[in-house]
């Protein structure tokens, strides 16, 4: 890998790791509340209904729209992290783990950081 490419692929993985970071920090914290799963699918549904209205000032149009759509794919993927995740500890929590108030594992969801390293890595190294 060149340097531009070995910096892209830091940079990649750091974004991956941050964007896990604050799924599960808000997983565990939603999960503590009652009815967690219909709560935060209802707040997240808000969230993304907000984005779609959203305009980037100072830019055209068409690159506003680009912006926002660019914007809103990446708050999608951390926003079906976050389900998923609040998802796997209301099922931990009902099967009454002991792991259910602690973090969920790095692969443990579809939509996981090791699927956002693995793809920054394929498309990296072409």
């Amino acid at each position: 890998m060149d340097t531009t490419q070995d910096r892209l692929f830091k940079l990649e993985m750091r974004l991956a790791a941050i964007e896990y970071l604050v799924a599960n920090m808000y997983a565990v914290a939603v999960a503590q509340v009652p009815d967690a799963e219909r709560k935060m699918k209802a707040a997240n549904e808000a969230l993304r209904a907000n984005l779609r209205g959203q305009v980037v000032p100072g830019l055209d149009a068409a690159w506003s729209d680009h912006v926002m759509a660019e914007m809103q794919d990446a708050m999608e993927r951390v926003l079906v992290m976050m389900e998923e995740m609040i998802a796997n500890l209301a099922k931990a929590q009902a099967s009454g783990s002991a792991k259910a108030a602690s973090a969920v594992p790095l692969g443990a969801h579809r939509g996981s950081a090791m699927s956002a390293m693995r793809t920054a890595w394929l498309r990296l190294s072409s």
